[in-house]
């Protein structure tokens, strides 16, 4: 927590935000070119579904303080985070539902999230045996 506003002060979480954009943006062309080579999708020797989930992880961390919380929903990203939730993999499910249950602790965010349609996928994790 005392990380939290010298992280925000650098510009930490729009930079996330980006590199979480950008890493999605690689999966889902590649799953809309139909790639499941093993070659495809690695940077460095980093999968980007790795990137989305650590990116989301530290995301979800930085979103337990209220002014990261208007930061990260100012930045139009919660549409994004709904969307992950659809996710084949079980572990980005899991961080971005734990992402939009900080940011649901504000109203505003609390309403974009069920106006982006959340309710239904996030109900649908409930029996899940992924923490």
């Amino acid at each position: 927590p005392a990380n939290h506003a010298p992280l925000r002060e650098q510009g930490a979480l729009p930079r996330l935000i980006q590199l979480l954009m950008r890493a999605h943006q690689d999966t889902q062309r590649r799953a809309s070119m139909g790639s499941t080579s093993s070659q495809g999708g690695y940077v460095d020797g980093v999968r980007m579904e790795e990137i989305v989930e650590g990116t989301v992880g530290a995301l979800h961390i930085l979103a337990r303080d209220a002014h990261n919380r208007a930061v990260i929903r100012s930045l139009n990203c919660i549409p994004l985070f709904v969307q992950l939730l659809y996710s084949n993999i079980e572990n980005i499910q899991r961080v971005a539902a734990g992402v939009l249950c900080e940011l649901a602790q504000d109203k505003e965010s609390a309403e974009i999230i069920e106006a982006e349609g959340a309710t239904a996928p996030l109900t649908e994790l409930l029996p899940s045996r992924n923490e």
